[in-house]
Formats: structure tokens, C-alpha cells, sequence
């Protein structure tokens, strides 16, 4: 399946990159650096990069997002999160532990996926080496969904390497995430927690992916269990994706919030619908992957496309409409999930 995307991959490395990071927020199509930087965009915008080189040459722009997570190493091990652009420096205000541990996560992710790249050796092992200091501060993650970005990339670290320290973290938070699922499930209710919040479909997909590559069906069936209610729950019968929104979200008893659907939800379905789909061969997910990369072209509850002709992304479809602000999150969640698809 050929995917057209080279305009929003221009857009990530000519507009939203600098010499510092990759710009958090756009009024509108322009990038404002009132907002600075964040390091989770900086780790999507290296797997966005991994997955597509050499076809795409970035020239630098990996080198940038790879000095930004080595100048953003903190003392303790995590990862600062947001550098603000008119002081050059660290936001430690907005460094609570959920926030320091999903920017952990997320960076473990995306060194595990560069590491496996087709980019030069000598860039993947310098990728390698931050990953491999920070492997043993994974069992310190205490929230699910920090647990599901690293597991992710343990799980892709260990395919390729084998590596037993890996394989043994791996393990471990893919079979806290399995008790916490049997903890808070139910004949209604199958899930982690007793909310759904906010990057829902990395939690199966991260357990699809370690039930896959430890060979434990028992963490494949968790994640398939769970990828199904959050289908359920998130298309309706005309098959229009709905993504669990962000005033709200989804308690257990109630009813899914149907507003702000945030478009990175939309991207990490179709990611982990392809995945699903190669490891137990059903066709099921597949429909369910094209579905939800069709919200981003207008199949979604406004009929309308959340794409901008410069290339860029909406941030939200609202209850008001689309919000037409176009953050690299947004543009990031498409391109992952193209690549994806692809």
C-alpha cells in the first residue's frame, strides 16, 4: 500500500524543526515558539524518521531530536520534558511523575526503534547507548501508560537483539500490565484501569507486541481482549471512528466522552490495528486500521478533513468544530500511523 505523506514529512523537518528541537505548537499553520519544546514530539518525530530513511533524507533533523534527548537527561535518569525558547531553559514546573515517566517511555520507545533503523551504524549505536544506561530505570514506571511506551520498545529492542536484560524488563511490566487488567475487568468492562484516558491503544498494542516477541499467548490475548472493547467503544455502526474524548473520558459505568477527540488517538489505533492484524492474521483489523486513518481524511463525526494543504495536521475535532491548530503532535500522529499502515 503506497501512502502519499512526503508534504507532511517536509513540513516535520523544514517548518516545525529548528536548530534546538521540534516546535511543540502552531497558531494555525505557523509554528509558535511561545510553547517551546517537548521531548514526547521529539520521540515521535525520531520514530517518524527511523521508519522512513533512506527513502527520506532528513539531513539533520534526527541528529537535532537525538541532542535533544541527550541535553535533556536529568540526574535521576528520566528526561526533562518541555525547553522553553526565549530563556533556553528546562520547564521543571511541568515535571510531575506521570508526565516524567510517559516522557521516559516515549524516549525508550523511540531509541529502540532508531536503533533498528537503516541509518548509519555509528548514529544507531550512539541511539543504543543512551538506551541501554536507561534500560534498568523501566521498572521504576508506575503508571500504565508509561509502562505501554517503554514496553513497546523493549519489546522491538529484544526481537532484534535477543537481549536477555531487556527480555527480563519486558517481561516484568508486560505481566503487571496483565494483572492490572485482570484486577479492573469485567464481563462489561475489560481494561487496565477504571478510566480510559488518553493514548488508549498503545495498552494493547504494547501487549500484543511483548505477548508476541516473548511467545506468551496468555499477554497476546490481554491485548487483543482489550483492543476489542476499545473498539467497541470507539466506532459506531457506520464504522466511523469516535476516539475516546479528552472532557471526560471513559469511566467504567458510563459512557465514552465524545468530545475532544484528539487526533493522536486516531494514529495510535491504526498502529495498533496493523500490528494486531500481522500477529493473529485478522482481517478484522485491517478494516479497522483503514477505518481509523480515514477520520484524518474527513470520515469522522464532522464529514470534514482534519488535513491542511501546507501538509499540517488539525490538533481536535470539538464540540464546536475542528480546532484547525496544527501541533506536531498532530502532524506526528498521522505520519506514525501512515508509516504504519504503509
Amino acid at each position: 500500500m503506497k501512502l502519499h505523506y512526503e508534504k507532511q514529512l517536509i513540513k516535520l523537518v523544514d517548518v516545525m524543526t529548528d536548530n534546538r528541537g521540534l516546535i511543540q505548537h502552531s497558531k494555525g499553520s505557523e509554528p509558535d515558539l511561545n510553547f517551546g519544546y517537548s521531548i514526547d514530539d521529539v520521540s515521535r518525530g525520531l520514530v517518524v524518521l527511523a521508519r522512513t530513511f533512506p527513502r527520506f533524507e532528513d539531513a539533520k533533523a534526527h541528529k537535532v531530536y537525538l541532542d535533544y534527548i541527550k541535553r535533556a537527561q536529568r540526574t535521576d535518569g528520566f528526561f526533562h520534558n518541555f525547553y522553553e525558547a526565549y530563556n533556553g531553559q528546562w520547564n521543571w514546573r511541568a515535571e510531575d511523575s506521570s508526565i516524567l515517566q510517559d516522557c521516559f517511555g516515549r524516549v525508550i520507545w523511540a531509541l529502540a526503534e532508531f536503533t533498528g533503523s537503516k541509518y548509519p551504524r555509528d548514529e544507531r549505536k550512539e541511539a543504543e547507548k543512551i538506551f541501554l544506561e536507561h534500560l534498568d530505570l523501566s521498572q521504576k514506571l508506575r503508571f500504565n501508560a508509561s509502562k505501554s511506551f517503554a514496553l513497546s520498545g523493549l519489546s522491538d529492542y529484544f526481537f532484534r537483539t535477543q537481549d536477555k536484560n531487556a527480555e527480563r524488563i519486558a517481561r516484568e511490566l508486560a505481566e503487571n500490565l496483565a494483572e492490572n487488567f485482570k484486577n479492573h475487568s469485567d464481563k462489561d468492562w475489560r481494561w487496565f484501569a477504571d478510566e480510559m484516558t488518553y493514548c488508549n491503544p498503545r495498552l494493547p498494542h504494547s501487549m500484543i507486541k511483548a505477548g508476541y516477541v516473548l511467545g506468551d499467548k496468555e499477554l497476546i490475548n490481554v491485548g487483543k481482549s482489550s483492543l476489542d472493547f476499545l473498539i467497541e467503544n470507539s466506532f459506531d455502526e457506520s464504522g466511523i471512528f469516535h476516539a475516546i474524548g479528552n472532557k471526560g473520558w471513559f469511566e467504567k459505568g458510563k459512557i465514552p466522552a465524545k468530545y475532544d477527540q484528539q487526533t493522536v488517538e486516531a494514529g495510535d489505533m491504526v498502529e495498533v490495528c496493523v500490528d494486531a492484524c500481522k500477529i493473529s492474521a485478522s482481517e478484522k483489523y485491517k478494516k479497522y486500521a483503514k477505518k481509523a486513518f480515514q477520520w484524518f481524511s474527513g470520515k469522522n463525526i464532522f464529514r470534514k478533513s482534519m488535513m491542511d494543504s501546507s501538509g499540517g495536521v488539525y490538533d481536535a475535532i470539538t464540540e464546536n468544530g475542528i480546532n484547525k491548530n496544527q501541533g506536531a503532535e498532530s502532524l506526528l500522529s498521522y505520519l506514525l500511523a501512515a508509516t504504519k499502515l504503509e
